[in-house]
């Protein structure tokens, strides 16, 4: 792995003020922010890999206090929480860990500097930041509907309507703790491809992660799948709340996996059989755009775990 010579304090100064650049987009560019919000733990990886974990956390820290003095002080903890994740990857990466455990590393970060914010705020604040999450979608609940009936939409679809998009709240709200999980894999995974591609133009190697079609999740996804739907089932005729919360959740997070697990199968069977751009790119717009292919991809991934039709895992076996 080749370093960069320049100044460990330079470095950190820039990384901090680049780190502050994609805050402010972040917060205040709605669309943009979207896509730079996954790159904020980058400019803190690349001052751990390139001088090592005490710059990197230098690095947060400046950032958190200049994100305090310029966006207010609820800005450092933010910044911080993206901090966490960027000083952990950062430093598997500068050991010379395997892709997995970076990516895994980056997740449990991000999920710890979450629960640490949550915490923080709810013992020094006062202030429940999950439920000020779900009060503002109640809130933006009642006024889409509010907007919807000054424009003349009738009543009876207006109360269709509300009903379906509380339905879909109090989900969000049980399958919340999944979602994190998921959510902070996805943004450790984006984390990552972007510094290595910035580090590959550097002259810095880093391992990669295996081609996408080859892609293998263990068995015990499946497993967890499959317990999901036991305990909904069980919740929901035994009438055991906990079960279905827990059915729920197990049922999401092995959902998402099997979709990207199904995902990988069907890049493999497009590369084998040498499907055309074309063709990939109408079935992916299906995919993305049809609750129908989802489930079928979902299924097509869990029965890959199950039965390894690309004989991958064999493969791996000695």
């Amino acid at each position: 792995m080749i370093y960069n010579k320049s100044g460990p304090v330079v470095e950190a100064g820039i990384m901090s003020a680049v780190a502050i650049i994609f805050t402010i987009i972040t917060i205040y560019v709605p669309i943009v922010g979207s896509f730079t919000g996954f790159a904020l733990p980058v400019p803190f990886m690349l001052a751990g890999i390139r001088h090592g974990v005490k710059w990197s956390c230098l690095a947060s820290v400046v950032a958190a206090m200049l994100g305090a003095v310029i966006l207010g002080p609820p800005t450092a903890p933010f910044v911080l929480s993206f901090g966490v994740i960027g000083i952990v990857m950062g430093y598997f990466i500068r050991a010379q860990k395997s892709a997995g455990v970076v990516v895994a590393g980056g997740a449990i970060a991000c999920l710890a500097a979450i629960a640490a914010i949550v915490s923080v705020a709810a013992v020094v604040m006062g202030v429940d930041l999950i439920q000020g999450y779900f009060s503002m979608l109640e809130t933006s609940l009642s006024f889409a509907i509010g907007f919807y009936r000054s424009i003349g939409i009738d009543e009876a679809q207006l109360g269709q309507m509300q009903q379906a998009l509380t339905a879909i709240i109090a989900m969000v709200r049980m399958v919340f703790p999944a979602a994190l999980v998921v959510g902070s894999v996805f943004i450790a995974y984006v984390a990552f491809v972007i510094a290595r591609l910035i580090l590959k133009r550097t002259g810095c190697v880093v391992a990669a992660l295996p081609p996408f079609k080859h892609w293998v999740f263990p068995p015990y996804i499946l497993y967890l799948f499959i317990l999901g739907f036991i305990l909904g089932y069980v919740g929901k005729y035994q009438h055991f709340e906990m079960a279905t919360i827990i059915g729920e959740n197990l049922k999401l997070f092995g959902g998402a996996f099997a979709f990207v697990q199904g995902l990988a199968v069907f890049y493999f069977l497009a590369d084998k059989y040498n499907l055309s751009r074309l063709m990939r790119g109408i079935i992916l717009l299906l995919i993305f755009t049809n609750l129908v292919y989802q489930y079928l991809v979902i299924f097509g991934g869990a029965f890959e775990i199950a039965l390894d039709y690309r004989r991958l895992r064999t493969s791996r076996l000695p």
